[in-house]
């Protein structure tokens, strides 16, 4: 006798997910949600419209860097937000 007898029926349960996050009016934070090709392909935010940005500061103890901030182009428009809010 086999060890699994059944498994999940549909194999698309992170689109099944987002779907349902969506319907809730949730936002996915999970780090593959933020690559690269999954933004090209649900926001259409293509990878060579994008930079990383980071601060660097300096503290009483030495030095610090905060975490990256994605940075967009629209025409004039310059839009920021960090990778932990993606």
């Amino acid at each position: 006798m086999p060890l699994v007898t059944s498994g999940v029926e549909k194999g698309n349960l992170r689109e099944l997910a987002l779907a349902r996050m969506d319907d809730l009016g949730l936002k996915c934070r999970d780090v593959r949600t933020r690559e690269a090709g999954i933004q090209d392909i649900h926001n259409k935010i293509r990878p060579e419209e994008v930079e990383l940005v980071c601060s660097d500061y300096t503290t009483n103890e030495g030095s610090e860097t905060l975490p990256p901030c994605v940075t967009r182009r629209f025409g004039l428009k310059l839009w920021k937000q960090p990778l932990a809010e993606m």
